[in-house]
């Protein structure tokens, strides 16, 4: 009585360990953004020549880490902004972009509270300058290797009157290859240096 009933048991435990195997499997094959953390669905997406990294358009869900929990949203080319591409166009005044890595994406806050979207705040409001700021900027730590891929996209697409890059001293240089990793200069900074005269 005793074997048959361990004999179940075993059969139930392989039984459900088989069924959940499955269900692991089907899960990863037919809906894989399900076992995604909800900060991360549907985020970020490889553009087609491999180069950049970039944003899903119309996006709207969590950035939810320990720290922090902030609303995301982006717009119908896939910045991290409430206005349409059309809206941004159309804004009057003085147009600035601003490109960058997480900083200037904005990690770990609200839109509104972007160093980009501050500078605008400031210029209308303090320096009564119309002014209408877009960030460019991606949260996974891209380098200005990157910004240069996307650059020219977003200069025909945005038509800023002015652009801010966004440079973080530690590893942005050094991953250009503009400081060496025991910090002297690399060779790129060096031809830089010689070429600007």
């Amino acid at each position: 009585m005793l074997v048959a009933f361990l004999k179940g048991a075993l059969v139930a435990a392989l039984s459900t360990l088989g069924g959940l195997v499955a269900a692991e499997i089907a899960l990863r094959i037919l809906a894989p953004d399900i076992l995604r953390p909800p900060a991360e669905k549907g985020f970020f997406e490889y553009k087609t020549d491999g180069r950049a990294l970039g944003l899903v358009p119309n996006y709207a869900g969590n950035q939810t880490r320990k720290e922090f929990s902030t609303v995301l949203r982006t717009n119908d080319i896939g910045l991290r902004d409430h206005r349409s591409l059309a809206e941004i166009v159309r804004a009057p005044g003085l147009r600035i972009m601003c490109m960058g890595d997480s900083f200037t994406f904005g990690w770990g806050v609200d839109w509104e509270q972007t160093w980009c979207q501050r500078l605008g705040q400031y210029l209308r409001n303090e320096r009564q300058i119309d002014t209408t700021t877009v960030s460019t900027g991606y949260d996974n730590g891209l380098s200005p290797v990157q910004y240069a891929f996307s650059l020219d996209n977003y200069l025909s697409r945005l038509k800023p009157d002015l652009v801010i890059a966004s440079l973080f001293m530690e590893n942005d240089v050094k991953e250009a290859g503009y400081i060496e990793a025991d910090g002297t200069k690399g060779q790129r900074l060096r031809e830089l240096s010689l070429g600007d005269g």
